[in-house]
């Protein structure tokens, strides 16, 4: 390996390091907590639920607005709100994928995402009720 190589590798390294911590800084999070009081304040809020629709079905928050799994959102941008202006909270099992679909929205022309942080694993260790069965 030569003196060249042997220096470009750890800067590779280097800036994989910091532009991978750079990108999970710019999305915008919340708590179940904070979620939770969000809910409960009178404000309309739009849920998205990104989980799959069996997942959804067994288990899910009552205020859930939609449910479209997050490797599906660009083939079903139609059912996403028309205005790319609406605040979406995005929901999933452990907060993951909710994460991937908040780095997808902004490709799709919405910029007001937030990711619930701990998806629906926090939100039961916090206490907060789900139910099942088809949605509204």
């Amino acid at each position: 390996m030569s003196k060249q190589s042997l220096l470009v590798f750890p800067l590779f390294l280097l800036w994989l390091l910091v532009s991978c911590s750079q990108s999970n800084t710019d999305i915008a999070a919340v708590s179940v907590e904070e979620l939770y009081k969000l809910s409960q304040s009178g404000n309309d809020i739009y849920l998205l639920d990104v989980r799959t629709p069996q997942e959804f079905e067994n288990e899910r928050l009552a205020f859930a607005d939609a449910n479209i799994p997050y490797d599906q959102l660009q083939k079903q941008k139609d059912k996403l709100p028309p205005d790319t202006t609406t605040t979406m909270y995005l929901f999933c099992r452990s907060g993951r994928r909710s994460a991937i679909a908040a780095g997808i929205l902004p490709k799709l022309g919405y910029h007001n995402v937030i990711n619930v942080e701990g998806g629906i694993i926090a939100w039961k260790r916090a206490g907060y009720q789900t139910v099942s069965g088809a949605s509204k």
